[in-house]
C-alpha cells in the first residue's frame, strides 16, 4: 500500500483576482437603462460576462450570456463567490435579486402592462451594480472613469430622453375621434 496521503480535491472556486468590474455610477445607470429602453441592460451584462472570461473564471461567450441575461444572472453572481464572502454579502440575497429580476422581464410581456413593467424591469440590476462597485472597492480598483457619464452616453441620453418626450407627448395629445352614427344617412333622389 502507498504511504503516500490522499491530495484534498480543492474546491473549484476561482482564486483570481478580479479586473475592474463594470459598475456605473447610480445616475449614469439608472438614466442609461431609461432613455436606452433598457438595452443598457444588455450591455452592461456583456461587459461585466466579458471581464469574467478575462479573469478566466467562465468561458462562456458574453455576447449569448449578455443578451439572455435574465437566464444567466445567477450565474454571473456565482463568478464573485470569492468577494461575496469576503464582503459578507448574502447569497440569498443575490438570489433573490436574480429572481426578481428575471421575473419582471417575463412580466414586462403581459399586455396592455407589459410596457410599463418594462421599463422598470432594471431596477434589480441597481443592487448588483452596486455588489459590482464594492468588489471594485474591495480590489481597490480606481473605476471613477466608469462612474461618470462619457460623451457617448449623454448623446444616447438625449436622443433616448428625446423619444421618450415625444412618445409622451403623442400620447397626451391623442382625442378622441367625435362618434359618428353606425348608419349611414341614406340620401334621398328626387324624381323630376
Amino acid at each position: 500500500m502507498d504511504a503516500h496521503p490522499v491530495a484534498p480535491i480543492e474546491s473549484a472556486a476561482p482564486t483570481t483576482r478580479l479586473p475592474v468590474l463594470y459598475a456605473p455610477g447610480l445616475p449614469k445607470f439608472i438614466v442609461m437603462n431609461i432613455t436606452t429602453f433598457g438595452l443598457y441592460t444588455i450591455y452592461w451584462g456583456y461587459r461585466n460576462w466579458k471581464l469574467m472570461r478575462v479573469a478566466e473564471r467562465t468561458f462562456a461567450w458574453a455576447p449569448l450570456c449578455a443578451l439572455f441575461l435574465p437566464l444567466t444572472l445567477r450565474s454571473l453572481l456565482d463568478k464573485t463567490e470569492n468577494e461575496r464572502v469576503a464582503l459578507s454579502v448574502s447569497n440569498r440575497q443575490l438570489t433573490v435579486l436574480a429572481i426578481l429580476f428575471f421575473a419582471l422581464n417575463v412580466m414586462s410581456h403581459i399586455p396592455g402592462y407589459g410596457e410599463v413593467i418594462s421599463l422598470f424591469a432594471f431596477v434589480p440590476l441597481i443592487f448588483v451594480n452596486q455588489y459590482f462597485g464594492r468588489i471594485n472597492r474591495l480590489n481597490q480598483h480606481d473605476a471613477a472613469e466608469i462612474e461618470r457619464f462619457s460623451v457617448g452616453n449623454l448623446v444616447f441620453a438625449i436622443l433616448g430622453s428625446l423619444l421618450i418626450a415625444l412618445a409622451l407627448w403623442g400620447l397626451s395629445s391623442v382625442q378622441e375621434a367625435p362618434q359618428q352614427d353606425s348608419v349611414p344617412a341614406a340620401t334621398t333622389r328626387k324624381k323630376i
